[in-house]
């Protein structure tokens, strides 16, 4: 299973240990690490949501429990 994180301004230290989705030469970053911008999950929360509402069909598990 695959799932998502969205990291506005977090401490990036507790994930010095994970390799995400196994990707050995990749590491992780903060929108506002990115960006130059405090940005707090309040600020995008809202686009967030409106964005998976667009895609909603194909979020939606199958009784199987695997992705459509």
């Amino acid at each position: 299973m695959h799932g998502i994180a969205i990291n506005c301004s977090n401490d990036l230290a507790p994930y010095g240990q994970i390799i995400a989705c196994g990707i050995t030469d990749a590491g992780v970053t903060t929108m506002s690490l990115e960006t130059g911008q405090d940005i707090r999950p309040a600020h995008i929360v809202e686009r967030i949501v409106e964005e998976f509402r667009k895609h909603e069909e194909a979020l939606v598990s199958s009784p199987e429990g695997a992705l459509l």
